[in-house]
């Protein structure tokens, strides 16, 4: 594993879905490349994000619309418009 490329974070995370057969969330984009050749299953916030309004843990699609600006704002995560628009379901 490419780990040493990684931060100590992203390292563990790939470390223990290796060990526990398990998914993966992150969204760093080498740790994502390094998980995948691993053949660990990766899920992004975006994607949970989603799941959870299509399974109604989220109820409201303005709640989620709320939830997704706060996350781009504060958690300083580039999201594309057509990415943006996909988790909106538009």
């Amino acid at each position: 594993m490419e780990e040493n490329k990684l931060g100590r974070g992203e390292s563990e995370v790939i470390l223990l879905a290796i060990d526990k057969s398990a998914d993966a969330l992150m969204d760093d984009k080498r740790a994502r490349r390094v998980a995948r050749n691993e053949k660990i299953e990766v899920y992004g916030t975006l994607t949970l994000l989603k799941l959870a309004y299509e399974e109604g843990v989220i109820s409201d699609r303005e709640e989620l619309k709320n939830i997704l600006n706060n996350v781009i704002e504060k958690g300083k995560l580039y999201v594309s418009k057509k990415l943006y628009n996909w988790v909106l379901g538009n």
